[in-house]
């Protein structure tokens, strides 16, 4: 992923998306690998993406990914209630069972 981004969508604004690109590639990939081995040995609690992101960036990227669970959790909860009044209708109005359910 570290790698698309580098040379692909940001080839012309790696300073905009990463910190400290000035070593290389290498580099960023180094910082997010010792970031990512220290969450894992619960020496930090900190993603790994947030070492190596501009800070701006990361913080954008953390409230869409918000938005979007929160939009998720939305639309389930609405097909829950959906089918739960859906249910109901039809536990209301016997004649809308299916024949052999009654």
């Amino acid at each position: 992923m570290l790698k698309y981004l580098w040379d692909d969508a940001f080839k012309l604004g790696r300073k905009e998306l990463f910190n400290d690109c000035s070593q290389g590639l290498s580099a960023v990939i180094e910082a997010y690998e010792d970031a990512a081995k220290a969450k894992i040995e619960k020496q930090s609690a900190e993603d790994p993406l947030k070492k190596v992101l501009v800070p701006a960036v990361y913080d954008e990227m953390q409230k869409k990914m918000a938005e979007m669970a929160a939009e998720a959790q939305a639309k389930a909860a609405k097909e829950v209630s959906e089918e739960e009044a859906a249910e109901s209708a039809a536990e209301d109005n016997p004649a809308q069972k299916p024949a052999g359910e009654e």
